[in-house]
């Protein structure tokens, strides 16, 4: 007798690929970066919805920070994701708490990480954090040293990064954003001429998701200065 084995509907043979999009929706970003972070957040979602490569192998997390953080998106595969939309919190922006948010994001979906192929994380920011530079600190090196979006046990880096500043150097300081390069290949740190560019960052990061799928070299954001 042939043994008969029924799919899920939305499973998949291909393994996941983890994308996390961490947001600043601090008051500094209202009107112009919230309304470009929907725009492009939408635009990402539907161009990797139309790729047979990805729609149902990416899972997307979408986690917002300002004096708290919340996960609005929690590893959702890709083809069932409706775009949310994001609004302005407070003033504050506190990157601590962004980043606490994200290692429990991590732990809370071990399994499906440790399954999957290596994940991608991506920052916008449009200002320097708020909060005690320890703070958010401490929490990047926790990052760091995850074995799963920072360091593996043999020393090599777990994971992509790339990290979008929003504004002039006053605004959000290079060094703050160079802190998160945790590999010279896997990490990429720009600059956006300002939060009218976002929208368009978002939707070239679409070729980035599906070069680091392939496990090929990520290609240079297009219209951005390379913070080194």
């Amino acid at each position: 007798m042939a043994l008969t084995i029924e799919i899920p509907s939305g499973a998949t043979s291909r393994k996941s690929m983890p994308v996390i999009l961490l947001v600043d929706v601090s008051t500094s970003m209202e009107p112009v970066g919230i309304s470009q972070a929907n725009q492009g957040i939408k635009e990402y979602i539907e161009e990797l919805q139309r790729s047979e490569d990805t729609r149902d192998s990416v899972f997307l997390s979408v986690i917002t920070f300002s004096d708290t953080a919340q996960t609005i998106i929690e590893h959702q595969v890709i083809e069932t994701v409706s775009a949310p939309q994001i609004t302005a919190g407070a003033p504050r922006t506190n990157l601590d708490k962004g980043l606490a948010e994200v290692l429990a994001l991590v732990k809370r979906k071990d399994i499906q990480f440790k399954g999957g192929k290596e994940p991608l994380f991506v920052l916008i920011t449009d200002g320097n954090p708020n909060c005690e530079d320890a703070a958010w600190k401490a929490q990047l090196e926790l990052m760091n040293k995850h074995p799963l979006i920072g360091k593996r046990p043999s020393g090599r880096a777990a994971g992509y990064r790339v990290i979008a500043g929003a504004g002039s150097e006053e605004q959000i300081n290079g060094t703050v954003l160079g802190e998160f390069r945790h590999d010279a290949e896997k990490s990429q740190i720009v600059r956006l001429k300002d939060q009218t560019t976002i929208s368009s960052f978002l939707k070239d990061l679409k070729t980035l998701t599906v070069e680091i799928s392939e496990a090929r070299p990520m290609s240079q954001v297009i219209g951005t200065q390379v913070i080194n």
